[in-house]
């Protein structure tokens, strides 16, 4: 997972003072490029860029390996969370820590998100009926109701009025439902 952005800290002010705009704008863009992509900066034979580089490089990788740090601690406590659901024991996190893709619990591991799990789709073709029944405190009714919008809202609503208030909702007076949209 790539960070999303680097830190500039008061400390590298003195330094960059006795740099001109432009000797700023080209570290400002050292910084960038080292922090997002790792590119180590040649300034050449400018020796005010390359003695404020080697006052701000070290906190770049200090921040990156923070940053990293913490990455895998919230990974690991996927795994302790998951490992408690499925009813399982979490490895220390010195072993996970050593191959995190295949530890217990590691819920990306095992079921990517890119939704690439090795499982396809069978040739079986099955068959659903067209329409459902749904059972409702007044009467059965026919799903998806059939007629316009109108009615298939009423219906819907006819429907929803079997389940009752039982949330924090207040109940909608029928005149202002049965109005046009």
């Amino acid at each position: 997972m790539s960070r999303p952005g680097t830190m500039l800290y008061f400390d590298t002010r003195p330094c960059l003072k006795r740099l001109n705009n432009e000797q700023k704008g080209q570290l400002f863009e050292a910084i960038l490029d080292y922090a997002e992509f790792s590119v180590v900066p040649d300034f050449g034979d400018d020796v005010g860029l390359s003695i404020a580089w080697d006052f701000i490089q070290p906190k770049i990788d200090r921040d990156n390996e923070r940053y990293e740090a913490q990455v895998l601690q919230k990974r690991y406590a996927v795994v302790v969370r998951e490992c408690k659901r499925n009813g399982q024991t979490a490895p220390p996190f010195e072993v996970w820590k050593q191959n995190p893709q295949q530890a217990p619990g590691d819920m990306e591991s095992h079921h990517p998100l890119s939704g690439d799990d090795g499982c396809y789709p069978t040739t079986t073709t099955t068959t659903t009926p067209s329409t459902t029944t749904t059972p409702t405190s007044k009467a059965t009714a026919t799903w998806p109701p059939p007629g316009d919008f109108n009615s298939r809202r009423n219906a819907w609503l006819d429907a929803l009025e079997g389940i009752g208030d039982s949330g924090p909702y207040q109940p909608i007076n029928t005149d202002e439902r049965r109005g046009p949209l």
